[in-house]
Parts: structure tokens; C-alpha cells; sequence
């Protein structure tokens, strides 16, 4: 009994090595259990706890929808989502490096230190489409 996890050994086998019914069915789904929250193991028909290839698009499917096109927001090539990411990340990199005296001085008013601990005030619309 390889699945019988050692906390469950001392009760599911008796000193003879005779197996305990009610113990050993309560390992059995013990683990089932564990299985089940880690996605090991899937449930036919379950909305919570179904097969992790039910999330993606089908190999047929994603060969159809890839050549036409697709509603996906990232870009499918990997070169090109890397270098949009690190433009992005460079952009926001930039904005951080000239606004660093303004958030600094507090001159948007959105900065507070309380007991210690630094907070941030949600930015009205106005100052989040200012900075990029």
C-alpha cells in the first residue's frame, strides 16, 4: 500500500500487518482529498475541481485560431511580448525617475506616513492620467 502516508500507517496496519478497513478507507480518501486540492487528480464534471487542460484552448483549436487571429491581449510571439513588456517597464521606469522629487515633496498630496508605516492615498483620475 504505496499511497498509505506514514501518519496513517500505525492505524491502518495492525502489528501482524493485517490492514483496518475503517482506517484504511479513511487514508484513502484523506489522500483523495489531497489529490484532488493539489489538481493531481480531477473530477469528471466538476466546475471546482476539473482537469486543468478543460482551462485551455484545445491543441486543434489553437491551431485554427492562432492562424486567423486571436482575442488574446498579449501578442503571440514570445520575442515581441518580451520586448513590449520591457518598453513598458522602461516607460514606467522613466516616470518613477522624474517624478521621484515630486513624490519626494508630497506635492500630490497622495503620501502619508501613519505610526510608522508608509501610505498611499488613491489617486484621483485627474493626477493618474497626468503620469503615465
Amino acid at each position: 500500500m504505496v499511497f498509505v502516508h506514514k501518519r496513517w500507517q500505525k492505524h491502518v496496519f495492525d502489528d501482524e500487518g493485517n490492514i483496518n478497513r475503517q482506517y484504511y478507507e479513511m487514508a484513502a480518501l484523506t489522500e483523495l482529498k489531497n489529490y484532488i486540492r493539489s489538481g493531481d487528480v480531477w473530477v469528471e464534471g466538476s466546475r471546482l475541481h476539473k482537469d486543468f487542460e478543460e482551462y485551455l484552448v484545445s491543441k486543434d483549436n489553437w491551431g485554427k485560431t492562432k492562424d486567423k487571429g486571436t482575442n488574446i491581449a498579449v501578442n503571440v510571439s514570445f520575442d515581441r511580448y518580451i520586448q513590449d513588456r520591457i518598453e513598458t517597464l522602461n516607460t514606467k521606469l522613466q516616470w518613477i525617475s522624474l517624478t521621484s522629487c515630486t513624490l519626494k515633496y508630497n506635492t500630490l498630496n497622495a503620501l502619508f506616513i501613519i505610526k510608522g508605516l508608509l501610505k498611499i492615498k488613491e489617486l484621483h483620475e485627474e493626477v493618474v492620467n497626468k503620469y503615465p
